[in-house]
């Protein structure tokens, strides 16, 4: 491998590349450089000097050799090094078997470095940079030269993130550092229903097993945070989190909110101090989500008055253009930012004689119920960022004993002719003895009586329809004549399936 790498011809290929990673180093500190290859095809073997400048030297292990590694994209291979002349270090690398280095990108060799005292910069250079290939052809690469600098690179942040209200979430205090910081302090500034839990933070990889985690606090939203080692062992490797802490938020916030870091000051293993500018990051708190359910009674509403949550709706609308009712527990401002935006909406607006009036609207008021038209299926629909109002009854809308009433839970209704509810053909219905129960988060109609119940109408955008008030089997009192006109009993349950006409209204038994 040795003589291949030497001796064979070569060729240009300016697709490889092999070079110094950005490198910066402060005097008398030890660093890992890093030595990285980008090439697009099977490589066997490689070659490079590597020179470094004045103040610059190669460390060695134990047994004398240079301190140079691969990294796991070259597993398969060793490596060797020599000086072949004043600081410059030959670096071969080979595999006895023949292995095969696929093609990618990133760092190849780890070198370890240390800085003299005086050390002022220069510049680390590669020459006589070969690759061998998959058919043992060498490919030679130009030189290059990356420059050192000395200007230490320290640099902390913390993430923007996300919580939910009435629960929390953790954060990373993320430190990137050239200097071997071993400690640090600062104040964690929160605001109003923001707190830090101590309890639940966490040490990162990067600790060593002396670091210790302090905090104490003021009571202001201010917490004081000491993080150090009890023998001045620094930070594990150069970038990464090296605090995971945790952020409670009340279940009153919701929205974005700031937190701030300050009176931050980082030291090293030479006791030297580094302060930082403050940093602020978001936090935006989310709405718990909640769930309420058309078969259920839905205490949830109650438990969570007053409160903002996410609401999922359990319930389905087809769009086979019926008319469904609904009630919700919260107000909507605008339909064109929810689930319901593609959807016909409409409200209350006035009565004429036992004809009540609907008109268009684009938001909607909490315990109000309404007329829906979808023109999409809705399913399960998610209101988001909504205040839950709780009442124990719908708001009634009407006049002259003419009432429409929105629903949050499971609720009976009467079967004398007074409560009517829409359904299939957008048709009036009475309840059956047997089937009286209607489902939550709808609306039901109320008439003064039986007799005006099954004159009640419904006027959409100014077209009235009469609804005949079919019912499905509902046992009523009274005499039962055919369309006829013919008597036919006092007992419905006795007939055969049909349509009848009692006290003036059409039942239908199916």
């Amino acid at each position: 491998m040795f003589l291949m790498l030497l001796a064979l011809p070569t060729a240009l290929r300016a697709e490889n590349a092999f070079y110094t990673a950005p490198f910066n180093i402060i005097p008398g500190d030890t660093k890992t450089l890093s030595i990285c290859l980008d090439n697009d095809q099977i490589i066997r073997g490689f070659q490079a000097d590597i020179i470094l400048p004045e103040g610059l030297t190669m460390l060695k292990d134990g047994d004398g050799n240079f301190n140079i590694s691969l990294t796991d994209r070259a597993s398969a291979f060793a490596v060797s090094s020599n000086e072949i002349s004043d600081g410059t270090i030959r670096v071969i690398g080979y595999s006895f078997e023949s292995a095969d280095l696929e093609p990618g990108k990133g760092t190849l060799l780890k070198v370890q470095i240390k800085a003299s005292e005086s050390f002022t910069g220069g510049y680390i250079q590669l020459k006589n940079k070969i690759l061998a290939d998959k058919s043992n052809q060498n490919v030679k690469l130009a030189d290059s030269q990356m420059l050192v600098g000395i200007k230490e690179q320290n640099t902390i942040s913390v993430a923007d993130g996300e919580i939910e209200s009435g629960k929390g979430g953790f954060f990373s205090l993320n430190l990137l550092n050239d200097s071997q910081m071993t400690a640090c302090q600062f104040d964690v500034i929160l605001p109003t229903g923001l707190s830090l839990d101590l309890d639940k933070s966490q040490k990162t990889e990067r600790w060593s097993k002396t670091h210790l985690l302090k905090g104490k606090d003021y009571g202001d939203g201010r917490v004081r945070i000491l993080l150090f080692s009890s023998n001045n062992k620094q930070f594990n490797e150069n970038d990464g989190s090296i605090w995971n802490f945790w952020i409670n938020a009340d279940k009153e916030v919701s929205g974005k909110q700031s937190v701030k870091l300050d009176n931050i000051v980082f030291t090293d293993i030479y006791a030297r101090t580094y302060k930082f500018s403050p940093i602020l990051f978001s936090v935006e708190v989310k709405a718990p989500s909640i769930s309420l359910n058309e078969d259920d009674n839905n205490i949830t509403i109650h438990e969570n008055e007053n409160k903002k949550v996410n609401v999922n709706v359990a319930r389905t609308m087809i769009a086979d253009g019926g008319w469904y009712t609904l009630c919700l527990p919260f107000d909507i401002d605008d339909v064109s930012t929810t689930p319901l935006k593609d959807a016909e909406i409409r409200k209350y607006k006035s009565m004429t004689g036992s004809v009540m009036n609907f008109e268009p609207t684009a938001s909607l008021k909490a315990m109000h119920a309404y007329l829906v038209k979808p023109t999409s299926n809705i399913e399960n629909p998610v209101f988001e960022d909504v205040t839950v109002v709780s009442k124990s009854d719908g708001i009634v809308d009407g006049a002259n004993g003419y009432e429409f009433v929105g629903v949050h839970s499971k609720h009976e209704l009467a079967t004398d002719g007074t409560n009517l509810f829409l359904g299939a053909e957008n048709k009036f219905y009475i309840p059956m003895e047997t089937d009286k129960t209607m489902k939550a988060l709808r609306g039901y109609f109320i008439a003064p009586s039986a007799e005006s119940g099954a004159k009640m109408g419904i006027s959409i955008d100014g077209e009235t329809t009469y609804i005949n008030g079919l019912a499905n089997g509902k046992v009523v009192a009274g005499k039962v004549y055919n369309l006829c006109g013919q008597y036919v009993g006092n007992d419905m349950k006795a007939l055969q399936k049909g349509v009848y006409v009692v006290n003036g209204r059409k039942y239908i038994i199916k």
